[in-house]
């Protein structure tokens, strides 16, 4: 029974649904399952992200509890200015506050539902679609199997006789599960269709995913804004209680109190040009919220379970959002529950994030090492133990290092000076290592992940940026009244790339330009030229320079379409406008950079020893997720341990996989094993080709 019929549909981050509910886990665990999937098979998705906006004091508050969430399940958002907001999307208005979502994204449903029907049917799956299940028969509590009777679209009827039964019916799973069960256990089905309205104008067009604060004990999360893979924006769903699960109508008295609900958030928006498009139907269990908010908020859980007393069967019911984003996770459930691969309990140890074990670790954080992470629960804290452990051991050793300082004066019969009272402060890397290569060559360019606590802040900081010639036009473009001043003013230098070769070719050049700038910012059409002028003054320091995007962003065409940017001459604007060069250099500062190598790890600079424990545990929850999300290959099953350290301390561990190898195939029998030692002490690649063919 169709359920939606959109052609694009939200990737969720799986912020809502509670902290132990199945929601959640399969939620977070689907997502990355999805991100993969597309990568690996080119199905169109897009990372776009979402803000939640609050209006008021009130849904301020909601969204800080939602904050507060996220980092015991492992999700990165952070709470962005204002400001901020009204310069990346100008028609989105946030009265209050913006909480942003970076993992949340969109996906063409189609195109991901076709590959996994053609998947199905080449491992010899048989799909029968337009045929009418008329009763499914249990034969001795389905120890026997289960009679499934049907009948085809040209009215003949057949009987399928089936060990295993997977109820995945929709709209259709709670009645198919009552015709099965025993009435004691019989469910009540609830239907919440939901309107969804389309926009004929190309203008106001945000480039992200816009949602209303939650609403306490709303049974949906409000008529938010989403997209398709062109750019082009739709609003919705609402929430209408139905009785009919076939009732796909739409209804017209929806339609001005949703544009209420849009202007909220989208004032600039023509009313005329938003038209009512389709409806759907989500199964529920419940008329509760659809926000998990406590006791008593009604919020209902999926519910996936093998049904004692019926063997072989697999109930899925109140499938509802984030069905979808939750789909590949929820499938593998299914497989553990049919052929009892792993237990629930081995399932949700697999997915708390972050997790758990630890190694004896000698004298590196005292309080971390007099309590071991022993439970589920606790290593949800286990990111912020090590974070305040290593913090601390910080600040011993540089505690350490003043007094011996201010011993060694005294006995000089000198006086100590505030700058031997005071450090510098020192960089906390983010260590991840994996199981195979995450590249099989060098990239000059960095990639950037988003982190909620930039490095990179401090108004005394000096800025030199490099760009390709001609270098008036980013100067002009800094010097601008509408380019922020409180921006410009770090900017110190601005030198294009033919003028940084002219001048600072010496080495003595290039180390007086290193000592002059604390930060380097180079425009990323002339990135990968740096090493080779720059050299190895730059590249072995903490100062390599950070791409950031100086282009004019590409322009929509009426069909939503962008228009590819005509060849830059000298003579054509290659600068994009002062606004969007602020954007780019602002958001270049807040991110932390992945520079990625033919290696099994990868190090990030992701705090300061003068970040609080917190800070640092949510830069590290935020630069996780983005590295296995999006640099690490095959993602967490790839991934053999996660460690943060000083530079000048152990590596405390925050997680270390179970097993050492991504494929079952890659692990050798004893035998083989032998095999291998045997070749490798007789020597010659030769051999060892004849020893491996026997």
């Amino acid at each position: 029974m169709v359920l939606w019929e959109q052609k694009q549909a939200v990737i969720h981050a799986g912020i809502y649904y509670g902290r132990t509910s199945l929601k959640t886990d399969l939620c977070l665990k689907g997502k990355r399952m999805m991100y993969e999937l597309c990568e690996k098979q080119r199905i169109p998705y897009r990372n776009c992200g979402k803000w939640i906006l609050a209006q008021n004091d009130q849904q301020h508050e909601q969204l800080a509890k939602t904050h507060e969430f996220t980092k015991l399940i492992g999700v990165p958002t952070y709470f962005i200015s204002l400001d901020e907001a009204r310069q990346r999307e100008p028609d989105v208005l946030a009265r209050n506050a913006v909480l942003e979502s970076p993992t949340t994204g969109i996906i063409d449903s189609h195109a991901y539902m076709s590959y996994l029907e053609s998947d199905f049917q080449s491992k010899g799956g048989d799909l029968a679609c337009h045929t009418k299940l008329d009763a499914v028969e249990p034969r001795s509590s389905g120890e026997e199997g289960y009679h499934i009777h049907t009948t085809s679209p040209s009215g003949e009827p057949a009987t399928i006789t089936s060990q295993t039964l997977v109820n995945s019916a929709g709209l259709a799973a709670v009645p198919l599960s009552n015709s099965i069960l025993p009435p004691e256990r019989h469910m009540k089905p609830y239907y919440a269709k939901g309107s969804y309205y389309s926009y004929a104008s190309a203008q106001p067009r945000p480039k992200i995913l816009v949602y209303p604060a939650p609403t306490t004990g709303a049974a949906g999360l409000g008529t938010h804004l989403t997209m398709d893979m062109t750019g082009a924006i739709r609003f919705g769903p609402d929430v209408e209680w139905v009785d009919d699960p076939n009732d796909l109508s739409v209804n017209e008295e929806r339609l001005s109190p949703a544009l209420d609900e849009i202007e909220m958030y989208l004032p600039s928006i023509n009313r005329e040009k938003v038209m009512l498009d389709y409806a759907g139907i989500r199964p529920k269990l419940g008329k509760g919220s659809a926000v998990a908010q406590g006791k008593g908020d009604g919020f209902s859980d999926f519910y996936i379970k093998k049904e004692e007393g019926f063997e072989g069967l697999i109930n899925l019911l109140g499938i509802e959002s984030p069905g979808l984003t939750s789909s590949l996770a929820i499938a593998d459930m299914v497989d553990d529950l049919l052929y009892n691969l792993h237990t629930q309990n081995q399932s949700a140890l697999r997915l708390a994030v972050p997790l758990l074990r630890t190694l004896a670790l000698r004298n590196l954080g005292a309080e971390f090492l007099r309590n071991p992470i022993t439970d589920v629960n606790s290593t949800l804290n286990f990111t912020l133990k090590a974070s305040t452990a290593l913090l601390k051991h910080i600040q011993t050793e540089s505690d350490s290092k003043v007094a011996a300082s201010k011993t060694k004066s005294l006995l000089k019969g000198g006086d100590s000076s505030d700058e031997n009272n005071s450090s510098d402060a020192e960089p906390i890397w983010l260590v991840l290592t994996t199981k195979k290569l995450i590249v099989d060559q060098h990239r000059l360019k960095p990639g950037k992940i988003r982190i909620p606590h930039p490095l990179n802040t401090s108004p005394t900081t000096t800025i030199c940026l490099i760009t390709c010639d001609p270098q008036r036009q980013v100067k002009d473009t800094v010097a601008h009244p509408s380019f922020p001043k409180s921006l410009s003013s770090r900017i110190t230098k601005v030198i294009g790339i033919s003028k940084l070769k002219a001048r600072y070719h010496p080495f003595e050049k290039k180390r007086q330009l290193l000592s002059e700038h604390d930060i380097f910012l180079a425009d990323s059409r002339v990135i990968t030229m740096l090493p080779k002028i720059l050299g190895k003054t730059f590249y072995k320091s903490n100062k390599r320079p950070v791409p950031v995007s100086l282009e004019p962003y590409r322009q929509a065409n009426a069909e939503g379409k962008r228009v590819a940017l005509k060849p830059a001459t000298k003579e054509s604007k290659t600068v994009a406008p002062p606004q969007q060069v602020a954007k780019e250099i602002e958001k270049a500062l807040g991110c932390a950079l992945v520079h990625l190598s033919p290696s099994n790890h990868v190090s990030i600079r992701m705090g300061l020893s003068t970040f609080t424990p917190e800070q640092v545990s949510e830069n590290v929850e935020a630069v996780v997720t983005g590295l296995v999300e999006k640099f690490v290959p095959k993602g967490w099953r790839n991934v053999r341990g996660v460690h943060i350290k000083g530079p000048n301390t152990m590596a405390l561990p925050i997680w270390l996989a179970d097993e050492l190898w991504v494929e079952e195939g890659d692990v050798l029998e004893d035998e083989q094993a032998k095999e291998l030692k045997a070749v490798a002490r007789n020597g010659g690649a030769k051999k060892r080709g004849r020893e491996l063919d026997k």
